[in-house]
Parts: structure tokens; C-alpha cells; sequence
């Protein structure tokens, strides 16, 4: 239906800026968090443990995360074909520019600019 319409390219591409807006919320959470617990530094709040996007992921982005098999799980229990899989959407968003950041597989964090982590739309490539 959506290629018939010439819809599906327009779709895909806010389907990616729908990634970005979710992840933007789950920072936003965790940099609270952070400030509200004084034992944290200042410096915590830019890394975001990327278990804290499994749920958020699961429940509002892409139907294929709920289809992957949880059968091998990782040390906190997380499956590791969806973290791969949020790995995978995160290097993208980077790469594109729509988040100013890197990934930190060593310690499972994405690790974002203290600049500006989300830069505007119109910055990102759009391809």
C-alpha cells in the first residue's frame, strides 16, 4: 500500500527520526535521575546505559525487536540479539548525524557529546 502511494521512502525516514525523539526521551530521563541523586557526578548524566533503551525499544519501536529470540541473555539479563539490534539503530543515528555521540561496547553505554547531543533535523543526512 505504502510503495503503491510512494509513501514508503517519507515513512522510513520518520521512522528514523522516531528513533531519535525516543531515544532523546530516555536521556532526558536518565540526565533527571542523575541530578536528582547527589552521590552521581555532573559527568554521569551524558552516559546512558543502553539497557535503559530495551524497554522503551521493546514497547515503542520497531515490531522486529519483540520477534528476536531472548533464548542468550547477557550478564543483566538482556537479551543480546536486541541489544545488538538497539546497537545497530544507535550507530546509524550517529553515523546520519542526528546524535552526537559514540557507543561504548566495552561498558554497554552510548556515550553523548556534552554539546549538543541531539543536534537539530535539518543537520542530519537524510539518506
Amino acid at each position: 500500500l505504502y510503495i503503491s502511494k510512494g509513501l514508503y521512502l517519507s515513512l522510513d525516514r520518520l521512522k528514523v527520526i522516531a528513533y531519535r525523539n525516543l531515544i532523546r526521551a530516555v536521556v532526558s530521563i536518565h540526565q533527571e535521575n542523575v541530578k536528582a541523586d547527589a552521590t552521581q557526578k555532573a559527568t554521569n548524566a551524558q552516559r546512558v546505559p543502553l539497557r535503559m533503551l530495551v524497554n522503551p525499544f521493546k514497547r515503542y519501536g520497531d515490531s522486529d525487536l519483540l520477534e528476536l529470540a531472548e533464548d542468550k541473555k547477557d550478564d543483566s539479563g538482556v537479551s543480546i540479539q536486541i541489544m545488538d539490534q538497539i546497537k545497530c539503530i544507535l550507530s546509524n543515528l550517529i553515523f546520519k548525524g542526528y546524535v552526537k555521540g559514540y557507543i561504548s561496547h566495552e561498558k554497554s553505554f552510548l556515550v553523548l557529546s556534552a554539546n549538543q547531543p541531539f543536534p537539530p533535523v535539518k543537520n542530519g543526512r537524510l539518506f
